[in-house]
C-alpha cells in the first residue's frame, strides 16, 4: 500500500534524491518546490505525511506547516532543516511531529513514514 507522501523542498538536489529514497521504497510522493505549490497541493490532495524545508524562496516553511496543519490535520509532519533543531523546537514548539536536520538519514525518514501515526512525536 502506498502512502501519500508530499516533500516540500526547493533545493533540486535534495529534492531529487528524497524523491528518489521514497520511491524506491514504494511510497507515492510529490513534490512542491514552493510553499505556495505545496499548500496548492495540499487542497487537491491528502497526504499522510508532509517533509518541509524550512528555508523556501517564497515562504517561511514554519509558515507552510502551520498553514497545513490548519487545513489538513491528519498530515503528520516533518520539518527539515540545515540548522540546529533545538532552535526550531524553541522558536515553533508543537509545530511538527518530527524534526529532521540535514543530512537526514534516509533510513529514518522512511521509519518515520511507516510509523504508527497514533504514537508520541519524537524528535531527532
Amino acid at each position: 500500500m502506498a502512502f501519500p507522501v508530499l516533500v516540500v523542498e526547493d533545493d533540486p538536489d535534495s529534492g531529487e534524491v528524497l524523491l528518489e529514497f521514497l520511491r524506491d521504497d514504494g511510497l507515492e510522493v510529490e513534490w512542491a518546490r514552493t510553499g505556495v505549490e505545496a499548500l496548492a497541493l495540499v487542497a487537491r490532495q491528502s497526504f499522510s505525511v508532509a517533509f518541509i524545508d524550512l528555508s523556501l524562496p517564497d515562504m517561511d516553511g514554519e509558515d507552510v506547516a502551520r498553514e497545513i496543519r490548519r487545513r489538513a490535520p491528519q498530515t503528520r509532519l516533518a520539518l527539515v532543516t540545515g540548522f540546529s533543531a533545538e532552535g526550531v523546537i524553541e522558536k515553533a514548539p508543537g509545530l511538527a511531529d518530527r524534526i529532521f536536520v540535514k543530512p537526514a538519514d534516509p533510513e529514518e525518514l522512511i521509519a518515520f513514514v511507516r510509523s504508527d501515526p497514533a504514537g508520541e512525536a519524537a524528535w531527532q
